[in-house]
């Protein structure tokens, strides 16, 4: 028996080429005689054959869809970031000493200028020190100009009147020893009086000492030290603003008590507003340098925003088991509806 196929014009899958291989078996076997024992292993194979292909056969793999236009960086960007808008110029004030608030000159979403008060704290024991620090250094000033200035002439009449009389006292002693003789006790008494007298004299004539001069300028130097630190203890008592800015946040309330070092009141300038990053990755770190161009993408406001890279950390972070290094990019345009805190991606695009 003679068989006849057309020619395949297409490639064969694995199931069609199954079954023509069984139908061609079963057309051989129709046109012999062959014993049925033998016949009947023959299709035991042949069905186990048919079997063991079909299963050997992979299922077709389900196709996979390309990702989205939206996943797919930009035509040309060679480094990618995500952002925080921030302030260029901010800072948690804090006091250096501890009190009770007293006064708070302002509230959260005030201007203030460089200089103004923002917190007072309770300053009554600070202003009783500075009082008695300048009430002392006044009285040093005072001691050291009376030396200065030399004895006034009224003081020397009198200590010249206490040596007369000290004299005198003395010769009428004397005199009287011939009548009444005085004790021992009273010409000892009589001479020391006369000694003294004429000592106070001597120091008033004088010129002041230079020792006496040199203990008097100590004096006032440490006095004027006094004043200074108790002036600074008082300035202490109050927070005013090291630049000008807006107030974003107050900690404190009247009467609450303070700590060192607390941060108590948020001031920024919000004027001018930079992007700071924090996930470039250190494989795109070549990439970029000081003054590189870049486009910030606003998520809040759905715009586009250039600008340029002007510093790059020094020092490395860690985010997400990722080494990063944060960069500050000033943004060559400020919109009115830019606020701190939004969220943007930044992206470094090739010429």
């Amino acid at each position: 028996m003679s068989l006849e196929f057309e020619p395949q014009r297409h490639k064969d899958t694995k199931e069609e080429r199954r079954r023509k291989g069984f139908f061609f078996v079963s057309l051989c076997l129709r046109g012999w005689k062959i014993p049925s024992r033998f016949l009947y292993f023959l299709r035991v194979f042949a069905l186990a054959l048919f079997l063991l292909v079909g299963c050997s056969s992979q299922p077709t793999p389900t196709p996979v869809p390309p990702p989205s236009p939206a996943a797919l960086p930009a035509v040309g960007t060679v480094a990618r970031a995500a952002g925080t808008i921030v302030p260029v110029q901010k800072a948690l004030l804090g006091l250096t000493s501890a009190g009770r608030v007293a006064s708070l000159a302002v509230a959260v979403g005030d201007q203030v200028a460089a200089g103004d008060l923002l917190l007072q704290l309770e300053d009554s024991a600070a202003q009783a020190q500075l009082a008695q620090a300048q009430a002392a250094l006044l009285a040093a000033q005072a001691n050291l100009a009376e030396l200065r200035a030399g004895p006034q002439p009224a003081q020397v009449a009198v200590a010249q009147a206490r040596l007369d009389g000290a004299r005198a006292h003395l010769d009428q002693l004397t005199l009287d020893r011939l009548l009444t003789p005085a004790t021992p006790s009273q010409l000892a008494e009589a001479q020391a009086l006369v000694r003294s007298a004429q000592a106070e004299l001597d120091l008033l004539s004088a010129d002041a000492r230079p020792s006496a001069l040199a203990a008097a300028e100590a004096l006032i130097a440490e006095a004027a030290a006094g004043a200074q630190s108790a002036q600074a203890a008082l300035a202490h008592t109050e927070l005013r603003a090291p630049f000008a800015g807006s107030v974003t946040s107050i900690a404190l309330a009247l009467g609450e008590m303070a700590l060192p070092g607390q941060p108590v009141i948020t001031l920024a300038d919000l004027s001018r507003l930079q992007v700071e990053t924090t996930d470039l990755s250190e494989r795109d770190l070549g990439r970029v340098a000081v003054g590189t161009p870049v486009v910030v993408f606003v998520d809040a406001l759905q715009r586009e925003i250039s600008g340029q890279i002007t510093r790059i950390a020094l020092q490395s972070s860690v985010a997400g088991g990722d080494v990063v290094y944060p960069l500050v990019i000033a943004l060559d345009e400020q919109p009115p509806e830019l606020r701190w805190g939004m969220s943007v991606d930044v992206e470094v695009r090739s010429p």
